[in-house]
């Protein structure tokens, strides 16, 4: 369904009333989307394996610990020593 009938209540009423979510009236109040970024700055290390750069979409789905485990899972010891490399200038 995506969230398209969050957005305006005459796409809310188009839905068929067997999937329609329960919501309630400031559901469609604005803004649906901050503009404002979550910044975070930090220094990177030697010690740091991973940079994941990701919409809310992603945490929405997956803890950090799971992103790790797959991070894990896809990368290699070579791809380390380029991206540290690549780091350290």
């Amino acid at each position: 369904l995506g969230d398209l009938f969050l957005k305006r209540m005459e796409f809310y009423n188009a839905l068929p009333g067997t999937v329609r979510p329960v919501v309630g009236p400031e559901t469609f109040s604005p803004p649906y989307v901050s503009h404002t970024p979550d910044v975070v700055r930090r220094d990177i290390d030697s010690d740091d394996m991973y940079l994941v750069l990701a919409s809310d979409g992603l945490w929405d789905e997956l803890s950090n610990q799971e992103v790790t485990e797959i991070l894990r899972r896809l990368t290699t010891p070579s791809a380390f020593t380029t991206i540290k490399r690549f780091v350290s200038g």
